[in-house]
């Protein structure tokens, strides 16, 4: 799924559910709309991806910037779709 990247947010927060300490990076996107949401949508949609310090990704998701777009690859383990992987996609800038 093609997104364009509008901004990056840190995240660093203690969890009210584990109390543990929570540090990741919030990739925030928009995309167009899919066919179904086009029917009682308008404009584009907001695609925000949290990306935890603990995830393999989290170096890659910092050297993003802002004005780029990026394909998300996502994998479904029977119940979710969980982010696996993301690429620059052609021209943008790089950090």
């Amino acid at each position: 799924m093609k997104v364009h990247v509008i901004g990056l947010k840190g995240s660093d927060y203690v969890s009210k559910k584990d109390n543990q300490r929570k540090i990741g990076i919030e990739i925030q996107a928009y995309r167009p709309p899919t066919t179904r949401e086009a029917e009682i949508s308008k404009g584009m949609i907001l695609h925000p991806v949290y990306i935890s310090s603990e995830s393999p990704l989290y170096s890659k998701a910092q050297t993003l910037v802002p004005d780029s777009d990026i394909e998300l690859v996502y994998e479904f383990d029977g119940h979710f779709n969980i982010l696996s992987d993301f690429c620059k996609v052609g021209g943008e800038k790089h950090a």
